[in-house]
């Protein structure tokens, strides 16, 4: 984890000045200069402090280069004459000053001025040998470029994808980047910077922090920021907390990005892709996938919200558009919450799209760096892309970890081209999301049908007390609940997913309802019952012995509700008014376990509770909704 030292400084050229910041004002004198003369006005200090001094005392104008004569900044306007570069140098110094001061005071100490701060200072650097000039050589630049393309990284994850897209060179990384950063190519940023005394950001992850006083009153760790001496710098620092575990957001360590557009061409894969393999479309899909064809076409909004009975079949339906967007040369990511619902699509989407180069991201994935048409990733590794896609599509956009989680939404947001398209698909859409429809800045496709055509079960409520202690100290089941199991399991022959809100319920009751179905199995079956959750290390098993029907009731939290389908399902969530846990949207999720397959449509859903809360009537509303809708549209089989 190398650190990012740079110091701000000006440079006159010919009738024009520019500001910048660098790690090393030889390499910056050499491309701006011929005379290689440099007017620094702070010393080496943290990316994160410097960034944002630039941003504040400069224009993007001054950033980039400005015209002495025709210089605009307020801050000069009380000159009455056009002020000389050196008048303007001594202004902009005093203004750096005083910020750097104020920095300092935040910190308690002096840490960015010392004692024999002597600025701004005036510096010449010689010419540099041919041989260590190697950070202007066209090659790397291309090579770096290549691997930064569409990308937001730390220099370390820079280097592995150097190496991931077949690039080797010997040299310093840093330089080429800071020359490509010259000339307007690779931004350069700290992965956590200040945006204003007292106040810092974490540039990666987006999360913001207010420190009014002085830091030291503050604790170790103060609203996910923590801060003390970088080991790497040995000066003081922040660090922030919310994305730590991808890697450390501090002060001085730089984030290095290329918007896929800075070079002027569009990225054209030069093929035509043609879908295949793909089951053919209910008219309900039909008639959606036509809609969001049209969506990627018209560009009247960017957003758009698919909404969609569970099991509507929602993958299929965005195959046509993402074959439209990338015939037209764009590149599209697949985002999914969830890592073993991306390793279940990528053969999927690779069957569909034959033609087409596709990369799977995911935590432990081999390929994290390198670049294709189509990227199948978690929301997780969206951290890493910077303006990338034309088409974005986010799946179960309301399951854990991307639902609540301001960092996701940052990521896949800006993983997306400024102008880009973002697709979200759920059953359970928020408050949120419909009220952007509502205001007209988001477009809305329904699917309110099952590719079967028949409607969604809807779910019967029951107040209940589920589990009973009959004599005072022993648990056993509620009669209505063993005569539901008894019917769903031996006069239906069929299968039940049976939730619980939480693993210690799991653990307590899963013995307790073993017991009561003991001597229903099959003489085949080794059991009839088995439970799970979370922290079951056999859990991955359990789910394909499930799938598999080689024992038919699952006692389980809410790593089912969603991702699975067997075909004889029945649905019961028991303790259905744990609101902690049990909202809407995972009730409807849950619920949509019943009846997926065409063999058995008409599976039954039950929530029991003690009470019939809001959340399980908001829940049986919706479904009821767009089944309504399904019948009035004509999709449902016989009128059902």
């Amino acid at each position: 984890m190398k650190d990012l030292l740079v110091c701000i400084y000006m440079a006159k050229i010919n009738n024009c000045y520019r500001a910048f910041m660098t790690h090393n004002p030889q390499v910056d004198a050499r491309i701006l200069l011929s005379d290689g003369r440099l007017d620094l006005l702070t010393p080496f200090i943290p990316v994160g402090v410097a960034y944002y001094i630039l941003k504040t005392v400069f224009t993007e104008e001054e950033i980039k280069g400005c015209d002495i004569s025709h210089n605009g900044k307020p801050l000069l306007s009380w000159f009455k004459k056009t002020p000389s570069y050196s008048e303007i140098v001594c202004v902009k110094s005093a203004r750096v000053t005083k910020l750097l001061k104020q920095i300092d005071h935040f910190f308690g100490e002096a840490v960015f001025l010392p004692k024999n701060y002597v600025y701004p200072r005036q510096v010449f650097f010689e010419e540099l040998p041919a041989e260590d000039e190697k950070w202007n050589d066209r090659y790397v630049q291309s090579a770096v470029k290549e691997a930064l393309k569409g990308r937001i990284l730390f220099l370390e994850e820079l280097e592995k994808s150097l190496v991931e897209n077949g690039f080797k060179t010997n040299a310093n990384i840093m330089d080429v980047l800071q020359v490509l950063a010259l000339r307007d190519r690779v931004e350069i940023m700290p992965s956590l910077g200040f945006t204003a005394p007292g106040e810092a950001a974490c540039f990666r992850c987006g999360h913001k922090i207010n420190f009014p006083g002085v830091f030291g009153q503050y604790p170790e760790v103060y609203g996910y920021m923590y801060h003390g001496q970088c080991p790497q710098c040995k000066l003081p620092s922040l660090y922030c907390e919310n994305c730590n575990v991808f890697g450390e957001s501090r002060l001085c360590r730089g984030l290095f990005a290329l918007d896929p557009r800075s070079g002027g061409n569009k990225n054209k894969h030069g093929l035509k892709y043609e879908l295949s393999g793909v089951t053919p479309l209910t008219d309900a899909q039909n008639r959606a996938a036509r809609e969001l064809v049209d969506f990627v076409k018209e560009n009247k909004t960017n957003e758009c919200l698919i909404w969609a009975v569970c099991g509507a079949g929602k993958t299929e339906v965005v195959l046509k558009a993402m074959a439209e967007v990338l015939n037209s040369g764009g590149s599209v990511l697949y985002a999914i919450p969830r890592r073993d619902v991306v390793k279940e699509l990528s053969p999927r989407l690779k069957k569909s799209f034959g033609n087409c180069d596709i990369v799977t991201s995911y935590g432990g994935s081999e390929e994290k760096f390198r670049s294709a048409p189509i990227v199948i990733a978690t929301t997780h590794q969206a951290l890493r892309y910077y303006r990338q896609f034309d088409l974005v599509i986010l799946d179960e956009v309301d399951a854990y970890p991307y639902r609540d989680n301001h960092m996701l939404h940052v990521a896949v947001k800006r993983a997306a081209k400024p102008g880009g398209h973002t697709v979200y698909l759920t059953a359970t859409p928020d408050e949120k999301v419909i009220s952007q429809v509502n205001r007209g800045l988001a477009k809305l496709i329904t699917i309110p049908a099952r590719y079967h055509g028949h409607p969604v079960p809807e779910p019967q409520c029951t107040r209940l007390a589920a589990f009973q202690k009959s004599d005072g100290r022993n648990w056993s089941v509620a009669p209505y609940i063993t005569e539901l199991l008894y019917k769903w399991l031996v006069e239906n022959d069929g299968q039940v997913f049976a939730f619980l809100p939480t693993i210690q319920m799991v653990e307590t009751f899963g013995p307790i309802l073993e017991k009561t179905v003991t001597g229903w199995a099959k003489p085949k079956e080794s059991g009839l019952l088995r439970f799970s959750h979370s922290k079951d290390p056999f859990r991955d098993q359990k789910i394909e012995d499930f799938k598999a029907g080689k024992f038919r009731l699952f006692l389980t939290t809410t790593i089912m509700e969603r991702g699975i389908t067997v075909n004889r399902a029945n649905v019961l969530v028991i303790h259905a008014d744990f609101d902690k846990v049990f909202d809407e949207g995972t009730l409807i999720q849950m619920a949509g376990r019943a009846g997926r397959s065409a063999e058995f449509p008409h599976g039954e859903a039950v929530f029991v509770g003690r009470t019939i809360n809001k959340a399980m009537k908001n829940a049986i509303k919706k479904i009821r909704y767009l089944n309504s809708v399904a019948r009035q549209e004509g999709y449902l089989e016989n009128g059902e």
